[in-house]
């Protein structure tokens, strides 16, 4: 530190020297005050700070969309903003590169993050459906059925359940992904390679299997595999969020099902704005859905049977498996409704 050379001024008049110690003792009091409230102060804010939700525009996470748009979070004493994404692996990356606390995404999309090492909780399931995922295949290439693939190319969307349902789908069959040519889709257009004859068939799941089959018209089929896979959607979130935070963050989404759900004239209009899709179709992409907060046993077996799926295949960096026990967060869905917690854990 550098000491100033010039001699010290003389103190003030006495008036002037009283004014200048009240000033000095009303600093040092209030810069204490400070000090001492940085600690209570500085953890409210960060308990009252907007929390960040990554969902996607797609039908399987339109709770969340519903929620973040109509206020109800914000209804649960939360604010919490919507990023967007294109799809669960896009929603989980946002946690990964700081920009979400919180994501919506497949079973297929957690377990591979997981795998590469992603810290994750799992919160609740969201939504499932058995008929959402499916492969569309070409009529003009001579594909009737799924053996009719081997050797030829077919298109899904990595990290995504379209990547775990197309490799089951061939496996049911008798085959592996190295009897055919397996072509990753672009997450933004993946009907496009299809209708334009890129591939032969391809794993989608909703809007994709139908928009496909409507822009294919005669030249497009689905091939038909028995309900073996159920998907689930699921809350996910960065490991430090409190109980109270993700109990409110359910009860929005709880609120937003709710409105889901009712399938009447106002809400399916607003389904239909948020999906981007036309009022006529919203109604058959949301049948194909059981929106339900949940936390189910069988969601664990699930997810261990991807994660076998994801230690031998190309999705995955790791070919340790994971205890997805060691994942799932049980006590926020417990203190939301007990009832819908069958997990053990």
């Amino acid at each position: 530190m550098l000491l100033d050379p010039t001699p010290s001024a003389p103190f003030p008049s006495r008036p002037g020297r009283a004014l200048s110690l009240i000033r000095f003792m009303a600093g040092v009091g209030l810069a204490g005050l400070l000090a001492l409230g940085a600690g209570p102060l500085a953890a409210q804010t960060a308990q009252t700070a907007p929390l960040r939700l990554a969902v996607a525009k797609l039908p399987s996470m339109l709770p969340g969309l519903v929620a973040a748009e109509q206020g109800h979070f914000r209804a649960e004493g939360l604010t919490v903003d919507a990023v967007p994404c294109t799809n669960g692996e896009d929603c989980i990356a946002q946690i990964q590169r700081g920009r979400a606390d919180l994501a919506i995404a497949s079973d297929a999309s957690v377990v591979l993050a997981v795998h590469a090492g992603q810290p994750l909780e799992l919160i609740a399931t969201v939504a499932s459906s058995r008929r959402s995922n499916q492969v569309v295949a070409r009529t003009d290439r001579g594909i009737r059925q799924g053996a009719d693939l081997r050797g030829r190319r077919v298109g899904f969307i990595p990290g995504t359940s379209s990547h775990f349902y197309t490799e089951t789908f061939l496996s049911f069959h008798g085959l592996t992904s190295r009897d055919v040519v397996m072509v990753p889709l672009d997450p933004l257009r993946p009907v496009d390679a299809l209708v334009q004859g890129e591939v032969d068939a391809a794993g989608f799941f909703h809007p994709n299997g139908p928009l496909a089959l409507t822009r294919l018209g005669p030249l497009g089929q689905v091939l038909e595999l028995p309900p073996i896979y159920t998907l689930t959607v699921n809350l996910v979130a960065r490991p430090g969020l409190s109980d109270d935070q993700l109990v409110r963050v359910l009860r929005g989404l709880q609120r937003s099902i709710r409105v889901v759900r009712s399938r009447n004239d106002p809400s399916l209009q607003t389904s239909a704005r948020l999906l981007g899709v036309k009022p006529p179709e919203v109604a058959g992409l949301l049948g194909d859905f059981d929106y339900r907060l949940r936390l189910d046993q069988s969601l664990l077996g699930t997810l261990e049977a991807e994660s076998r799926w994801a230690a031998r295949s190309d999705g995955s960096t790791s070919r340790t498996a994971p205890d997805f026990l060691d994942i799932v967060r049980v006590g926020p869905m417990r203190q939301l409704d007990a009832r819908s917690v069958s997990l053990v854990k």
